[in-house]
C-alpha cells in the first residue's frame, strides 16, 4: 500500500511538473484569438493586438500559426507599430507564410521592406529546418495533389465526361490508399486538398478522417475552419444532403453570382453556436461580422427572438 502511494505521488509530481512547463490551453487560445479578430474587424486595433498577445500565451508549437501571426502583424501595422509588425511577419514566415502572399512592399517603407526581403531566405530556411523530419511526407503528399491536378488539367475538357469521371475515380482511389498509409504510418496531416474529393467508395474514409480532424483540432495541429468546411461540404456536395451543421458552407461563397446565405438551411439551428464553440469557433453572428457576410434569415430571427426575451 505504501509503495502504491509513493508511486501515485511520483506520477502526480511528474504530471504536475510537465504541465507547469506549458500554458497550452486550446479553448483559451481560441477565445482570445476570436476576440482579436472581432476587434480587428471593428478597426479597434489596439484591443486586437492585446488579445492576440493573450492568445499566444496559450499556444503550443502549432499555435500561433502563420495565419494568426500575419493577422497580428496587420493589426500592429494599423497601430503604426512598424518594427513589431515586421517582427511578427518574420515569425509568420518561420511558421510557413509565403512572401508572395504578404503585403510587405505595399505596407512598409522601402527601407523596412528591403530589410525583410534580405532576411527572407534565412527565415524560410529556418521554417524548413523545423520541417526536416516531415520533408518526405510533405513531398509525398504534394505528389498526390499534383497527380490529382494533372489529371484534371489534362483530361477535363479533352475526353467524354463519363470517361473523365471514371479516370478521376481511379485516381482518387489510388491517392486515398496512399494518403491513409501516410497518415497511419508517418503521421501525416490529412488537412489537404484531397479531402475535398471523398467521392463514391472513398466516403468509407469519412469516419476515419473525422476522428483525426477532431483530435488534431484540440491539439492545435488542424484548423477548425478547414474542418467545418470539409464536414459540411462532404454532407452537401458529396452526400447530397440539403442541410449543413456548422453554418459556414454557403457563407464562403458570398459575392458569387446567385449567392444566398439561406441556401442549405442549418440543421438544429438552436445549437449551431454550441457546436461551433465545441471546436473553438466564434458564433455564426460574430463570424459573419469578421467576414463581412450575410446571415441566414432563420438564424437572424432566432437571435432577435432570444434578445427580445431578455
Amino acid at each position: 500500500m505504501k509503495n502504491i502511494l509513493i508511486c501515485n505521488a511520483l506520477i502526480f509530481l511528474v504530471i504536475t511538473t510537465a504541465s507547469s512547463k506549458t500554458n497550452y490551453d486550446y479553448y483559451k487560445y481560441r477565445s482570445y484569438y476570436n476576440k482579436a479578430r472581432l476587434f480587428a474587424a471593428e478597426k479597434k486595433y489596439q484591443e486586437a493586438c492585446s488579445n492576440y498577445k493573450e492568445a499566444f500565451k496559450y499556444g503550443n508549437q502549432y499555435l500561433p500559426d502563420n495565419l494568426a501571426l500575419e493577422e497580428y502583424a496587420e493589426s500592429l501595422l494599423a497601430t503604426s507599430d512598424t518594427l513589431n509588425s515586421l517582427e511578427a511577419f518574420r515569425k509568420a514566415v518561420v511558421k510557413g507564410s509565403n512572401v508572395a502572399y504578404l503585403g510587405i512592399n505595399d505596407n512598409f517603407s522601402k527601407k523596412n521592406a528591403d530589410l525583410f526581403f534580405k532576411d527572407y531566405p534565412k527565415l524560410r530556411s529556418e521554417y524548413w529546418r523545423t520541417k526536416i523530419n516531415e520533408i518526405d511526407t510533405y513531398i509525398e503528399l504534394k505528389n498526390l495533389e499534383a497527380t490529382d491536378q494533372a489529371v484534371r488539367t489534362n483530361f477535363f475538357n479533352r475526353i467524354l465526361r463519363n470517361e473523365f469521371n471514371k479516370l478521376m475515380e481511379i485516381t482518387d482511389s489510388i491517392n486515398f490508399i496512399k494518403l491513409k498509409q501516410l497518415v497511419i504510418e508517418k503521421g501525416a496531416s490529412p488537412e489537404c486538398f484531397l479531402m475535398l474529393h471523398l467521392y463514391g467508395d472513398n466516403q468509407k474514409y469519412v469516419p476515419f478522417y473525422d476522428s483525426i480532424f477532431r483530435r488534431g483540432i484540440l491539439e492545435g495541429k488542424i484548423s477548425p475552419q478547414f474542418y467545418v468546411y470539409w464536414y459540411d461540404r462532404q454532407r452537401i456536395y458529396v452526400e447530397k444532403k440539403s442541410t449543413q451543421i456548422y453554418g459556414e458552407y454557403n457563407l464562403i461563397d458570398q459575392g458569387e453570382k446567385n449567392y444566398s446565405p439561406d441556401l442549405n438551411p442549418i440543421e438544429d439551428m438552436e445549437n449551431v453556436d454550441k457546436r461551433r464553440a465545441e471546436l473553438g469557433l466564434m458564433t455564426l453572428e460574430e463570424w459573419a461580422k469578421v467576414q463581412h457576410g450575410a446571415l441566414p434569415e432563420a438564424y437572424k430571427k432566432m437571435k432577435e427572438k432570444a434578445k427580445s426575451k431578455k
